[in-house]
């Protein structure tokens, strides 16, 4: 369980410098951002992908000093030509959830993404952050924008969204422009909104990653191909993982054949009882 947990928080980490390319400064004369939304309604829509992630419920869970050697690991991994990651890996520890989203591709230099968190950043002095970041705009109602001093990869972090000590919202290049929409001209956008239960949880738009899939699991391909939408969350327990996963499928009839599967799979194994729990299909 623990290690689980500790591949959970690596995977945040590491996976917040994650793409973006090229947005124009806003205008100056754009409205300011409204006053606090939640924190999901930040991710543009266009992200495929959004995982959602329990962080203060995580590191309870890890070993004492875990924290530490996480962070660790996450600044060796950017080095020192990335300090606005090693910024973004450093609040990631202060932070309570944090949700992320991505355009996922095969190559992981070429995902895009946006990471929202949320907790008391209170901690990362200003001297820290001028280190990572040109000095900031104050966008008004408590916000302020701040642009990365380099972005050396396509996934580096390139600007950061303050609100208040309270919430962070980070974005790779190829993001801005959806994200200025977002939270400059206070836009809610009809996006991927994971389940708020577990430790973690993930919603996926299946159409835009099938070719991807097809390449990288033919098998798990053909078993998908009509989904639609996946949706997933997984608890830690005294007892290991609990785990919840539901499909949606263009046709019944797919819905109904992997059901069949499911059930055989559940009943091949259902003496060791650690499937329990293991489905739940939405047709």
């Amino acid at each position: 369980m623990r290690r689980l947990a500790s591949r959970l928080l690596i995977l945040g980490l590491l996976g917040l410098g994650t793409a973006s390319c090229g947005g124009e400064t806003p205008d100056a004369a754009a409205p300011s951002p409204a006053t606090r939304r939640p924190a999901v309604s930040y991710l543009p829509a266009d992200l495929d992908v959004v995982v959602r992630l329990d962080t203060e419920r995580l590191r309870q869970e890890l070993p004492p000093g875990s924290t530490e050697q996480l962070l660790d690991l996450s600044k060796r991994g950017a080095g020192d030509a990335e300090p606005a990651a090693n910024v973004i890996a450093q609040a990631l520890t202060q932070s309570q959830r944090l949700w992320l989203g991505l355009r996922p591709d095969m190559r992981a230099e070429r995902v895009d993404g946006v990471a929202v968190l949320e907790g008391n950043f209170s901690t990362i002095s200003a001297d820290q952050r001028a280190a990572a970041f040109l000095p900031g705009r104050d966008l008004g109602n408590g916000w302020s924008v701040f642009d990365a001093r380099s972005v050396p990869r396509r996934n580096s972090p390139a600007r950061l969204y303050t609100y208040g000590d309270e919430l962070w919202i980070v974005a790779t290049q190829a993001e801005l422009d959806a994200v200025e929409r977002t939270v400059e001209l206070g836009r809610s956008e009809s996006g991927l909104e994971p389940a708020a239960r577990g430790v973690v949880s993930v919603a996926v738009r299946m159409a835009p990653l099938f070719e991807q899939l097809k390449t990288a699991a033919p098998r798990a391909a053909g078993m998908l191909e009509h989904a639609s939408l996946v949706t997933a969350s997984a608890d830690l327990r005294a007892d290991g993982l609990a785990a919840r996963v539901e499909l949606t499928f263009d046709r019944k009839g797919e819905a109904e054949r992997l059901e069949r599967a499911v059930d055989t799979l559940v009943f091949l194994f259902q003496s060791s009882d650690r499937l329990e729990g293991l489905r739940e299909l939405k047709s």
